[in-house]
């Protein structure tokens, strides 16, 4: 089992005592809860589901005084990196993006893996939904019997190094009492650490109806201030970092927004829950604070490549503290369409000293001029489009939103644009962005041609005839070069072929490049 961090928030008297006396954090083994073996369009499970009526419904569980435990804290300033990661929702009641859950779920346990083996992770803390175990329309335990968090922890968490302190929060779709999510986790609902100089405290805001009879999202409650207030009292020098599955700040109370703002000792906060990986400004009345939302390993119902798989890492230094999102590297279907997205580092906020630059995004077109502005607009003819918005002119317009869409007449099936420059220009390469749609009308195989007036014969300067262009939307191709470019006046392509519909072809941008060198 994973080595847990200490659970100063619900713990009993007599643990408390013993806790105390010994000076230690003791590790706690979840009792073990597997779940059926069913693929995720599987409903038979091997357990009747439990009934409304053998589903109880407890009072709110009272946050209690924190528990010191000064002996075992690592009060010591030293530089450490933490991770954050929400919203993986492990369940088998879902599929998103045509991966199954079991395959997503090891993806993540991979992928921190990786991370820890390049740059050791200190903390991990999971910021809630682990699970779809409680859900407005049933989840697991009322759909099926039983969640599937036990099963993340044993199978996916019981993977990670030993090494790697871990906290576990409950999101809006835990709503397990926290006798039963100790068990869950080795863990209370809430609880805190300090680790390298520095006090985590993890908040329960969805402590309100837990395991409810009626199927809902969760309950959001207000931020237990005297909790917070009493844990940076104990700990009166560190610099104090808040987590929570989410912080409703329309409806925060007004003794949590002074705490926050009045308080320089807090210094961000982080949430989950609402899959988006952006920085939130609080503004003046939260003492122009921050809150780093900690993305997901699910879904985005907006745009997957802004919130696409991934987690929030804090860095801290003597110097310097700061954290940034960071999509995985991964591959799935997006949009129908099969898509890979490289590692990247998005969404930085600064909260002390100085935050390294972001890497900056590749250019593929760096080192070359773009030869928009040598393209005479009124020269450009072709076939004609689907309709006035699919016209030929919008493949020069360096707009990927806008494309021409044409239906083949000629005998042979091919299509076919012209245009004419400023004057005499050498073309040295050019690349071909996919469309909004459909890409199997993506052109597959084409000719290049240039001549210098229109009494001349037409040259050949580039002949494709597996264009490969990528199988992913609003995407630019491959750079094609030119074997010994010659300058022409007049140019002209003509398509013969795309991927795999002859009936239509598209595309939204033919970029014309020339080195910079020259």
């Amino acid at each position: 089992m994973k080595k847990h961090l200490k659970f100063g928030a619900f713990a009993l008297l007599f643990i408390c005592t013993i806790l105390l006396v010994a000076c230690s954090s003791q590790e706690i083994t979840p009792t073990p809860t597997q779940i059926p073996e069913t693929t995720p369009t599987e409903s038979k499970t091997e357990e009747t589901p439990m009934t409304n009526d053998e589903i109880t419904t407890p009072t709110p569980t009272p946050t209690p005084t924190p528990t010191a435990i000064p002996s075992t804290e690592d009060l010591e300033l030293r530089d450490l990196r933490v991770v954050i990661s929400s919203d993986i929702h492990c369940t088998d009641l879902q599929e998103w993006y045509s991966t199954s859950y079991k395959v997503r779920m090891q993806h993540w346990t991979d992928t921190i893996k990786k991370e820890h083996k390049e740059n050791p992770i200190d903390l991990l803390i999971i910021n809630g939904d682990i699970s779809l175990d409680y859900w407005v329309h049933g989840g697991s335990v009322i759909n099926k019997g039983k969640g599937t968090s036990s099963f993340f922890v044993d199978e996916y968490l019981s993977q990670l190094p030993g090494e790697i302190e871990i906290f576990i929060l409950p999101g809006n779709h835990e709503q397990y009492s926290d006798e039963d999510w100790l068990k869950i986790t080795g863990n209370h609902r809430s609880g805190y650490t300090v680790i390298g100089g520095r006090l985590f405290i993890f908040l329960d805001n969805f402590r309100g109806n837990l395991d409810p009879k009626n199927h809902h999202d969760g309950v959001y409650l207000n931020t237990d201030v005297k909790y917070i207030e009493d844990l940076m009292a104990e700990n009166p020098d560190l610099d104090v970092y808040l987590v929570a599955h989410y912080f409703d700040t329309s409806a925060e109370s007004a003794e949590f927004k002074k705490l926050v703002r009045e308080n320089d000792r807090i210094k961000g906060l982080f949430a989950g829950h609402t899959h988006k990986s952006g920085v939130i400004e609080l503004g003046e009345e939260w003492g122009n604070k921050t809150i780093a939302q900690t993305g997901n390993f699910a879904y985005f119902k907006d745009s997957a490549s802004e919130s696409f798989w991934g987690f929030r890492e804090l860095i801290l230094t003597e110097k310097d503290g700061y954290s940034r999102y960071i999509i995985s590297e991964s591959e799935a279907v997006v949009d129908g369409v099969k898509t890979k997205f490289k590692r990247t580092i998005k969404n930085q906020v600064c909260y002390y000293g100085t935050a390294p630059e972001l890497p900056k995004a590749e250019d593929p077109f760096e080192k070359y001029n773009m030869l928009y502005s040598m393209i005479v607009e009124s020269s450009i003819t072709g076939d004609e489009g689907m309709k006035k918005t699919n016209r030929v002119q919008l493949i020069f317009d360096d707009d990927v939103k806008t494309k021409w869409c044409v239906r083949p007449t000629s005998s042979d099936g091919s299509v076919t644009v012209m245009w004419s420059m400023t004057e005499k220009v050498r073309i040295d390469a050019y690349s071909i962005s996919t469309a909004n749609d459909w890409l199997d009308r993506n052109p597959e195989a084409w000719c290049l041609y240039g001549r210098n007036s229109e009494e001349d014969e037409w040259i050949v300067i580039d002949n494709v005839t597996n264009g490969n262009l990528p199988k992913a939307l609003f995407t630019y191709s491959d750079i094609f070069t030119i074997d010994n470019p010659v300058e022409y006046k007049h140019y002209k392509l003509t398509v013969t072929d795309n991927f795999n519909n002859r009936d239509l072809y598209q595309f939204s941008e033919l970029v014309l490049l020339q080195n910079k060198t020259d």
